[in-house]
């Protein structure tokens, strides 16, 4: 499981976005 700052760096991105359009999800259905 070594992975390197550069490879961390490039997903957060995508997982933030993952993230949002999960809780943005979550939020519509609980309304």
């Amino acid at each position: 499981m070594n992975m390197s700052r550069i490879d961390v760096a490039d997903s957060m991105p995508s997982f933030k976005g993952i993230r949002v359009l999960l809780d943005n999800f979550i939020s519509h259905l609980y309304k």
